[in-house]
């Protein structure tokens, strides 16, 4: 589960992944659906076997939900959006500081 409040849908994806070692496939709008921050949403990774469970039980508590893609492979794709390496997007996002910094 991650909440898409910093950097929206694609980061929050992003960050699941590359702690989880498995990329993923979403189909979320391009980049206003990609980069849209709310405090208000999250995501959740689902077992694809229990999918439909977890929809429903959303539903009867009056909450939208909505399945946006799959996980799988090495790689994130947003169609429409963007296509990249995990292991770019990993070696992108730790060290993105030490870059910023002059530290590597």
């Amino acid at each position: 589960m991650h909440d898409c409040a910093d950097g929206g849908l694609a980061v929050s994806l992003a960050e699941m992944s590359i702690a989880g070692g498995v990329g993923f496939t979403v189909d979320i709008g391009g980049a206003v659906g990609c980069f849209s921050e709310s405090a208000s949403r999250i995501v959740l990774g689902v077992d694809p076997k229990r999918v439909v469970e977890v929809l429903g039980r959303a539903s009867a508590s009056g909450i939208a939900a909505e399945e946006v893609g799959v996980t799988g492979g090495e790689r994130l794709i947003a169609t429409g959006a963007f296509s990249v390496a995990l292991l770019d997007a990993e070696t992108t996002w730790r060290d993105a500081i030490p870059n910023a910094l002059g530290l590597s």
